[in-house]
């Protein structure tokens, strides 16, 4: 009959039914089963490819980058901490050779 149209009704507005459809790939949608940014319908696959959440995967590399700043100052305090006792252990040492030099040098 003429001047009917056909329409799909979809996240509130009205489609003809070869309009709806995912303005990336332009594959035709079914009303209800879709993404929408600014007001235009996406199919989930290309939604989640160009609006999709970014933030985990930027949270996650964070996490990592800190975790991995931390090991590296743990073994940076143990080797600080390390050489220092080292260098204890040879001021002992250096003063018992000198003791024993001296001792030795003072009896001949």
């Amino acid at each position: 009959r003429p001047g009917y149209c056909e329409k799909k009704r979809s996240l509130g507005r009205d489609y003809h039914p070869l309009c709806l459809k995912c303005q990336q790939c332009q594959r035709q949608l079914t009303p209800g089963q879709h993404a929408e940014h600014d007001e235009k319908p996406y199919c989930t696959n290309c939604y989640m490819k160009m609006f999709g959440t970014r933030g985990l995967s930027l949270s996650l590399s964070l996490s990592l980058s800190l975790s991995l700043s931390l090991s590296l100052s743990v073994s940076l305090s143990l080797s600080l901490s390390l050489s220092l006792s080292l260098s204890a252990g040879n001021r002992r040492l250096m003063s018992n050779c000198h003791s024993s030099a001296s001792s030795s040098s003072s009896s001949s």
